[in-house]
C-alpha cells in the first residue's frame, strides 16, 4: 500500500554537508526530525528506513540490552520514537536497518567482542542480538513497521534458529516486517 520507500543511512560516521561533524550523541540530539518528516512527506514515501547502526554499532535511543553489551553505544534522545512520532504524523510508516555492528572486531575491548561473537559458540552473540531487538520491538510496539538487518555473513556461520531471531524481532509488534 505504500508504493515506494526512502532509504536513509545515518550513522555514528555521518558527516554534514557544511559545518564540521558532531559526535554521534550531539548529532543524535540534533537531528531534525520535523524536517526530515517533511522530506519524506514531500517525496511521497509511504515509509522509510533508516539507519540505526551500521560498522560502528551506535544506537540513537536508551536501550539497556545495549548498555549492558557495552555502555556508551546509546543515545539520551530517543530518536527513534521521535522519528516514529514525526512520520507518523504523516502517514509514514518507520523501518529500521540493523547492523549488530563489527567496527572494532580487532580491539579486546571493543564492541564487536563484547557482544560474543564466536561461531563456535554463538549463544551469548545470539541471545545479546535477540536482547537487543526484543527491547527495541517492546520499546516502540506497532510504531516501528518493520526491520532490515544486513550482514548475513554474521548470521549464517552461527547456523541460528531463524525463527527465535524472527520473534524476538517482532516483539511489541506481530506483523512486524523481518528482512
Amino acid at each position: 500500500k505504500a508504493k515506494y520507500g526512502l532509504q536513509f543511512h545515518w550513522t555514528s560516521q555521518s558527516v554534514p554537508h557544511h559545518g564540521p561533524r558532531k559526535n554521534y550523541l550531539d548529532a543524535t540530539r540534533d537531528f531534525p526530525v520535523e524536517a526530515f518528516a517533511q522530506i519524506v512527506k514531500d517525496s511521497g514515501a509511504g515509509y522509510a528506513i533508516v539507519t540505526t547502526s551500521n560498522a560502528q554499532h551506535y544506537f540513537p535511543a536508551p536501550i539497556k540490552a545495549i548498555d549492558r553489551v557495552l555502555p556508551g553505544r546509546t543515545a539520551e534522545r530517543d530518536l527513534v520514537r521521535d522519528l516514529i512520532d514525526a512520520l507518523g504524523a504523516h502517514g509514514i510508516r518507520l523501518i529500521l536497518y540493523y547492523h549488530c555492528g563489527h567496527d572494532d572486531w580487532k580491539n579486546p575491548d571493543g564492541w564487536w567482542r563484547h557482544t560474543g561473537y564466536d561461531p563456535k559458540n554463538p549463544q551469548k552473540f545470539l541471545d545479546n542480538w535477540c536482547a537487543i531487538t526484543s527491547e527495541v520491538g517492546n520499546r516502540y510496539g506497532k510504531g516501528l513497521a518493520g526491520w532490515y538487518f544486513d550482514d548475513a555473513c554474521v548470521y549464517y556461520p552461527l547456523n541460528p534458529d531463524f525463527r527465535r531471531l524472527t520473534l524476538a524481532a517482532k516483539a511489541g509488534n506481530p506483523v512486524r516486517v523481518v528482512c
